[in-house]
């Protein structure tokens, strides 16, 4: 496979998180997104409203009934992005990744289409049509055959990347370090305190939506590029959340609380032609929660409370995404990297078990430099008129960072746990506590494991022969005799295998776990780990630099406004080995080019 363009150099953006020192609860800034100020938001739409456009269209009774009943929360400030992905925005990802292209990048020329219909006519019939959904399926399976190109096409540089599905769109956010926006922050964004039918107010403009009926008919029924209808905008400037292409959301397709099911009746020209219907939203947690209509929609489903349930492994040509990021650093990659955790190594969903908002970690974002982005566009094919970006407009990169997650529950906290009982359950039952998890892009001195996310677990202060007992080997002090290495048969049978691995007796560590259930490296705890109020409790990364490491404070919920309390070091490397445990290196602007 062959690209025909380059990525343009990147500059990095910081934001970082330093919990422990002045700098450590400015939310962060930066360029490609807008900011949305926090509030009550209320989804869904009233019964009585939603029977009466189930009368209007019984065919799509089922989809209207799923946004009810309506449900407030509040939201907590955030970042949006201005525009939906586009398909310049999702070039960088995948020339930095090697992700499979979409398909509509695809380089097929005269001879190698005959090709195709030829092949398709004759597994199909002849009622086979090249088209976008031929031509998607096509691509996934031949994408990666010898030889074959593709070209983000330049004139549609500007328009939503599209034929992503949702685990797609999810590795793109990881990437950036960014996430989705859920239902609620999606609503948020689109009409603030208002309670708009539409971003732009309540009467439906078809000339400022891409939809099926757009004012004038040449702008109807197709993708067009972002920016095209400045109007189309929300009450923090947010474009194209009507119309346009469908959006995921990071909500799934879940029963809304409070759901009842309700008779609706169509009325016939007399009482005994009447037809009673229930209708019956489809409820999927597997599911995810698509907003805003599509090109292919008409104004009615182009509402800000429109809703669908959708599948997570489908890709189509009427479906992109946007993105979204929280106002605290570390966060989101967090988040986006949870789900690569096993539930049977963390003890339950990561999603749901994690402290997100308890995260620390240092992180930068990076972007492309915008003028040269510009020059790598082709002016959208007539009839099409040149868009006007927003201001927030701006291609990210590849994120980096490192941070620390710590559970909600760790330790039990109804039971409130001594350190001495934890030690002791460990000598007993051979059980670590999981307190965490760590996310990184970068490599760790003195460990050999690849970047990625791992879960945290404690293990106590324990002797060194019950350490053997349990299959570790022992680690010599600097100075002392290495001792010969006994191969012991494995006595105490422990939540994860820590076999071979190296241990210092008598002290405490962290262990990082991968997904088999197995310590890959220890982190030695450089205080005693203590259960201490929360207030007095340091909670973030300090940078030391005499030993060039990070120590790390770490806290973890008890009950009572008490929490344990953790500290170790770590060494961030380049991909050279250099450490990265310099406050100037995260603060530091400077070029990629690749």
């Amino acid at each position: 496979m062959t690209p025909s363009t380059t990525c343009p150099p990147f500059v990095m953006l910081f934001s970082l998180t330093l919990s422990v020192l002045a700098l450590a609860q400015a939310p962060q800034q930066f360029n490609g997104f807008v900011a949305v100020p926090g509030g009550q938001t209320t989804i869904g739409a009233e019964v009585e409203t939603t029977i009466q456009r189930i009368v209007e269209k019984p065919l799509e009774g089922d989809i209207y009934a799923g946004e009810c009943p309506r449900q407030s929360q509040f939201v907590n400030s955030f970042f949006i992005s201005p525009t939906l992905v586009t398909n310049e925005m999702y070039l960088a990802f995948v020339e930095d990744t090697n992700a499979t292209p979409p398909p509509l990048w695809a380089t097929i020329d005269k001879d190698l289409r005959q090709a195709i219909i030829k092949e398709g006519v004759e597994l199909e019939g002849p009622g086979y049509k090249f088209d976008e959904a031929a031509q998607a399926k096509w691509w996934k399976e031949h994408w990666q055959d010898e030889g074959r190109e593709w070209s983000m096409p330049s004139s549609s540089a500007l328009e939503p990347v599209v034929f992503i599905n949702f685990n797609q769109a999810q590795e793109y956010c990881r990437w950036a370090g960014v996430r989705m926006p859920t239902e609620f922050e999606w609503v948020r964004a689109a009409r603030g305190d208002t309670a708009n039918e539409y971003p732009f107010g309540n009467e439906f403009n078809r000339a400022i939506v891409g939809h099926i009926a757009t004012k004038p008919n040449i702008f109807a029924v197709k993708r067009l590029p972002v920016g095209m209808f400045p109007g189309n905008a929300s009450p923090y400037g947010v474009l194209d959340m009507s119309g346009q292409v469908h959006e995921f959301t990071d909500t799934s397709a879940d029963k809304l609380d409070g759901f009842k099911s309700f008779k609706v009746t169509i009325k016939g020209e007399k009482k005994k032609d009447n037809k009673v219907m229930y209708p019956a939203p489809v409820w999927d947690s597997s599911r995810i929660i698509l907003k805003g209509g599509s090109y292919m929609n008409p104004g009615i489903n182009c509402r800000v409370d429109s809703r669908i349930a959708f599948s997570r492994e489908a890709a189509v040509p009427v479906v992109g995404f946007r993105i979204a990021a929280s106002e605290q650093p570390c966060r989101d990659a967090a988040y986006a990297a949870a789900p690569k955790i096993k539930s049977s190594v963390i003890g339950g969903n990561p999603q749901r078990l994690l402290d997100f908002p308890k995260t620390i970690g240092l992180e930068k974002h990076s972007w492309a430099d915008i003028s040269r982005v510009e020059m790598m566009r082709e002016s959208p094919e007539k009839p099409l008129i040149e868009p006007t970006l927003p201001n927030e407009y701006a291609v990210l990169g590849r994120y980096s960072g490192i941070s620390l997650t710590p559970l909600r529950d760790a330790f039990r906290s109804g039971s409130h746990p001594s350190v001495s009982k934890i030690a002791k359950e460990a000598v007993k039952d051979g059980y670590f506590y999981p307190i965490g998890t760590l996310t990184s892009t970068v490599k760790l001195s003195d460990y050999d494991f690849e970047p990625g996310v791992y879960t945290l677990a404690f293990l106590p202060e324990l002797k060194a022969d019950t350490l053997k007992r349990m299959g570790a080997k022992i680690k010599v002090e600097e100075g002392e005799e290495e001792e010969e290495a006994e191969v012991a048969e494995i006595e105490i049978k422990t939540t994860f295998d820590i076999t071979g691995l190296e241990l210092l007796p008598e002290n405490e560590h962290v262990l990082v776990i991968n997904n088999a259930g197995v310590a890959i490296a220890a982190f030695e705890i450089t205080k005693p780990v203590k259960l201490i109020s929360e207030k007095s409790a340091a909670h973030g990364f300090e940078f030391n630099e005499k030993k060039s490491e990070l120590d790390i404070n770490l806290s973890i919920t008890g009950s009572r406004g008490k929490v344990y309390w953790f500290r170790f070091s770590i060494d961030p490397v380049n991909t050279n080995g250099k450490s990265l445990s310099d406050m100037k290196y995260w603060l530091k602007a400077a070029y990629l080019n690749r």
